[in-house]
């Protein structure tokens, strides 16, 4: 090479590193870490996390091994290692002290599972109360003791592992139960405690497993159900259900009571001493007909028939209870093949009231029905004598 031709290169040269050029790339900062849990986290067991140095898009450098780890809501981390006994979600944070950029942070969500392997059972009841004992039966009981040890059934059993942890295996179909003394099972069903507010445990075994939760002896709720027409009418569940209230008098189509023919020249008919009775326990054997479980009670049915004659088809009907309480809830409807069921009185336990209707209220020969029904909830157990009396 000629001295020219040097001295051209160095000037091309020279020129390239006065303009900056250079032919290595500038790294860009770092601005956080990169945290990477492992594809497995059981509980019990120390897993293996790493770091790296990031910016926005890029990983730059692992720093696993001086990074400082932390996990929660529970657990501990021993360099890069983290041990929590408790299955769940978990959060992984790393800090890291660069040198030149100070304080990075970044953090991995970790999912923690249970040991595969079952090492006791957990048991839970759909009703944390067993039912307590029956109040003693009276003597002249007037009911059906259709379901006398009401029982806590629906244990679910599940195998847990040694820390606890549900492993998600239903086991209930191989469970056989036991309880302590006092109380019994049978099936999945345990109930018949002998003691009221006693605290009973109820134990589950699949083979070599077991596994037990504790229930508390609670008042027998469904101790008596009554029988047909029998109601309880002093909210006494101990005595019994002991009036009773005859089937004949239930529902028009169950042969109402039958008040006779009656003619249309005005002669008072009386219908006394009855009582309209309610609880709102469930009625069987048999069943009350029109029962209507939202009041306690159904209606009852009176039927007269009306022979006409030559004087004028009205009516004039006085309603009258006894006994209740001040709430509207009782009421006598009068029902013609002429009159719909708007013709009615209503009153409280303790009132009298008239209705009347002109002529051609209803046709001769005829059947007039009255019904006398509790129309309101409360309260659910009593009995509220009445009275009507009418003519046509």
């Amino acid at each position: 090479m000629n001295r020219s031709a040097a001295a051209l290169a160095f000037a091309l040269g020279l020129a390239a590193l006065l303009v900056g050029g250079s032919s290595a790339a500038v790294k860009p900062p770092p601005t956080h870490l990169l945290v990477y849990a492992p594809k497995t986290f059981v509980a019990g067991k120390a897993a293996s996390f790493k770091a790296y140095t990031a910016d926005a898009d890029v990983k730059l450098k692992p720093v696993g091994n001086v990074a400082t780890f932390s996990i929660s809501p529970d657990g501990s981390c021993v360099k890069a290692k983290c041990l929590t006994t408790v299955a769940g979600d978990h959060t992984v944070m790393a800090s890291y002290e660069d040198p030149v950029y100070g304080t990075l942070t970044g953090q991995v969500g970790a999912l923690v599972t249970a040991d595969k392997k079952a090492a006791s059972l957990g048991v839970t009841a759909t009703n944390a109360t067993i039912e307590g004992p029956l109040p003693a039966p009276p003597t002249n009981m007037d009911i059906s003791d259709s379901a006398p040890y009401p029982a806590t059934s629906g244990f679910v059993v599940h195998g847990v592992d040694k820390y606890g942890n549900d492993i998600g295996t239903d086991l209930s179909s191989q469970a056989t139960f036991s309880v302590t003394a006092g109380a019994s099972c049978e099936g999945s069903q345990c109930g018949n405690a002998e003691t009221l507010g006693a605290s009973y445990t109820v134990t589950a075994t699949v083979k070599k497993l077991q596994g037990s939760t504790n229930l508390t002896s609670a008042n027998n709720s469904l101790a008596y159900t009554c029988q047909g027409e029998h109601y309880d009418v002093d909210n006494n569940t101990v005595n019994g259900c002991e009036e009773t209230q005859l089937l004949t008098t239930h529902t028009q189509g169950g042969n109402p009571t039958n008040i006779g023919e009656i003619d249309c020249f005005d002669n008072t008919q009386s219908v006394p001493g009855q009582h309209l009775y309610s609880d709102s326990r469930a009625h069987q054997n048999p069943f009350v007909s029109g029962f209507n479980s939202a009041v306690g009670s159904s209606a009852n049915w009176y039927v007269a028939t009306a022979t006409g004659g030559a004087c004028v088809n009205d009516y004039s009907v006085t309603f009258t209870t006894t006994g209740g309480g001040g709430t509207s809830c009782y009421r006598l409807t009068i029902i013609t093949n002429l009159v719909n069921s708007s013709n009615t009185i209503t009153l409280t336990g303790s009132g009298t009231n008239t209705i009347s209707g002109g002529d051609g209220s209803y046709g001769t020969s005829t059947l007039i029905y009255f019904k006398v029904e509790k129309i309101c909830n409360l309260p659910t157990q009593e009995a509220v004598g009445y009275s009507f009396s009418f003519h046509l």
